[in-house]
This record gives structure tokens, C-alpha cells and sequence, in this order.
């Protein structure tokens, strides 16, 4: 099985694989980010183009289920707007991506966090901490690659297989 988290915010995007194997799950992140100068309008384009780089495209194969966090604290309504373009625009690009092959869902944050770090209301050092004791080795470069390696987890636990219990 192979989920996909996605972050995002106005200025930043965070994509999370998990590859289970047998053995166990395998992350990979990535993150983009955009500086002030840049057109929020050019943002919503460029992180849907970033999401289909050449050094991406492994991601998309064979994906079973894409989690998209639900933009949830919006304190503008310019920010609503951006916001609601940039989810828009990340679920058509992520449909798109995996031939409209792989489940693709909005998942709100207390959701993940109550299936994944235990707390609906954990914070990103709580988060982090969670992560890190389940893959000491890997390195998160900030706190949004571990939220969407913990919607990619969610989507894992939300549909992992049974062992043949009825």
C-alpha cells in the first residue's frame, strides 16, 4: 500500500509518501516553499506544477489513497480565497496525477492528529516527537513534512488491511 499526504498553506506545500512494504513503511518528503514577492495567483499554478517535477514523479505510482489537509483556520478573507484555491487546485492535481486511480480526500486536522499522535489538539513539537520516535533515523526539515507524513500515516491506518479477522 501507498498513501500521500499533502500540506500546504499560502506560501508553502509539503508532500509525504509512505511506501509499506513488508518490513514496514518507508517516508519520503519534500517541501516547497515561496517568497513574499511571488503572485499568490502564480503560487496555486507553480505548486501544482512542482507536484509533476521529474524528481516527483515516483511518488505518484501506484498510489492507493492522497490526504489533503482541510484548510481549517483561515483569519482573512483574502486568505479564505487563496486557501480555498490552493485545496481546489491540489485535489485536481492530485486526481490527475495518479490517473484518477487512487482515492483522493480532504482530512481535518483533528481527525489525523486524534488517529495518528493520539491528541486531537496535538501541537508540531507533539507531532515531531510521535514522529520521530517512530523513525528515529529520518530527518524532517521542518514541522509541515511531518504533518503530511501524519496524513499519509492517517490514510495507512484509516485503510490498512486485515489480518483475515472478520
Amino acid at each position: 500500500m501507498k498513501t500521500l499526504g499533502i500540506d500546504y498553506g499560502v506560501r508553502k506545500l509539503s508532500v509525504a509518501a509512505l511506501t509499506f512494504t513488508g518490513v514496514g513503511a518507508v517516508p519520503e518528503v519534500f517541501s516547497f516553499f515561496w517568497d513574499k514577492k511571488t503572485s499568490r495567483d502564480y503560487i496555486v499554478y507553480d505548486a501544482c506544477e512542482k507536484l509533476q517535477e521529474h524528481h516527483l514523479r515516483h511518488l505518484w505510482e501506484d498510489v492507493d489513497l492522497v490526504n489533503i489537509e482541510y484548510p481549517f483556520f483561515i483569519n482573512s478573507r483574502q486568505t479564505a480565497i487563496r486557501m480555498s484555491m490552493m485545496a481546489g487546485a491540489l485535489m485536481v492535481q492530485a486526481r490527475k496525477l495518479t490517473n484518477n486511480t487512487a482515492q483522493v480526500r480532504f482530512v481535518e486536522p483533528a481527525k489525523w492528529k486524534r488517529e495518528v499522535v493520539g491528541y486531537a489538539r496535538a501541537d508540531k513539537a507533539q507531532t515531531m516527537e510521535y514522529l520521530n520516535a517512530e523513525w528515529p533515523d529520518f530527518t524532517f526539515h521542518n514541522d509541515d513534512e511531518a504533518d503530511a507524513l501524519c496524513l499519509a500515516l492517517h490514510g495507512y491506518l484509516e485503510n490498512e488491511p486485515t489480518s483475515g479477522k472478520s
